[in-house]
């Protein structure tokens, strides 16, 4: 746990360089921090579009299509954002390891901070077009920013592995890469969840970002009520993945310094 204790540490550097990052990401640029916004904007914009077009699942209205798959797009985009940017936090600040005693694990808190806080302004930007599109507005809403906060802490736990890894093979983003795409089509993110065969839907539960997209869904659309168990395990798998993940960058710290 000494790796949470750096972080806690820290925390406001932690927090005033993912500040800075999120603001100064498109420095130079015209729009500046306003690309912030229009991104994720546009996102929601082509994503209503494209489900508009595709009519699915059935049983919703044409503003539910749109949310129900901006709800699940925009949080995995972040998500996979947030491993690819993660993957790099020991590669991208190697200078600064080399001349300063900053914890391995601040690296990676900073990077996933970053996209959490871009994350959640996408999910705001969404949630303010969907009450102008006419979609109600209900208490569960309030839970969001916490279901998204919880899967980029699994998301932490996660870069702290690729982020030692990518010190040692070089091709760890590529594969990531690869891999993301992949893993985003073995959940019914932009599919409905009816085309996944009866016999693979109970194990859909064992996919972990799954668990995360399905409640966050069902918060934005006020579904169902909030299930113990989902919730249980959004709070479990970011305990497992951090434990492993320090426990891997305590194991590898010295060898990770030699090799920035």
């Amino acid at each position: 746990m000494n790796g949470l204790r750096a972080v806690f540490a820290y925390r406001g550097y932690v927090w005033r360089n993912a500040v800075n990052e999120v603001r100064y990401r498109y420095a130079g640029s015209g729009m500046g921090v306003f690309w912030n916004v229009i991104n994720p904007a546009l996102q929601v914009v082509l994503f209503g579009v494209l489900f508009g077009l595709a009519q699915i699942p059935q049983d919703l209205t044409g503003r539910e299509r749109w949310l129900h798959l901006c709800l699940g797009l925009l949080p995995w985009l972040g998500f996979a954002e947030t491993l690819a940017r993660v993957s790099l936090a020991f590669v991208r600040s190697a200078g600064l390891l080399r001349v300063t005693n900053v914890p391995l694990e601040v690296l990676v808190a900073e990077s996933t901070l970053a996209s959490a806080l871009g994350a959640q302004l996408a999910v705001g930007v969404l949630l303010v077009a969907a009450v102008a599109s006419g979609v109600a507005l209900h208490p569960r809403l309030l839970l969001l920013p916490l279901a998204v906060a919880l899967l980029h802490a699994f998301a932490f736990g996660l870069g702290l592995l690729l982020a030692s890894w990518r010190a040692f093979f070089a091709d760890t983003s590529e594969v990531l890469r690869v891999v993301t795409q992949l893993w985003m089509w073995t959940m019914p993110i932009a599919y409905p969840e009816a085309l996944v065969p009866a016999a693979l839907r109970p194990w859909l539960g064992l996919n972990p970002p799954w668990v995360y997209l399905q409640q966050i869904r069902a918060l934005g659309l006020g579904q169902t009520d909030l299930d113990p168990s989902s919730w249980l395990l959004m709070f479990g798998w970011p305990i497992v993945s951090c434990a492993v993940g320090l426990l891997v960058v305590q194991r590898l710290r010295s060898q990770v310094l030699d090799v920035a």
